[in-house]
């Protein structure tokens, strides 16, 4: 269950922000190999956004 992009959603929608998109990084905690793969995996998907 994801509680942080909710509640960031409703704080960056109070503050007139409401065109957002996350890009998640996840299983960082995994080993060296795991956090490699997951960064350069949420690098290539900020690079498909920006």
């Amino acid at each position: 269950m994801d509680s942080q992009e909710p509640h960031l959603r409703t704080m960056l929608g109070f503050a007139g922000i409401t065109d957002v998109t996350f890009i998640r990084a996840e299983k960082l905690g995994y080993g060296p190999e795991a956090r490699d793969e997951a960064i350069r995996n949420a690098n290539a998907e900020l690079a498909l956004v920006a």
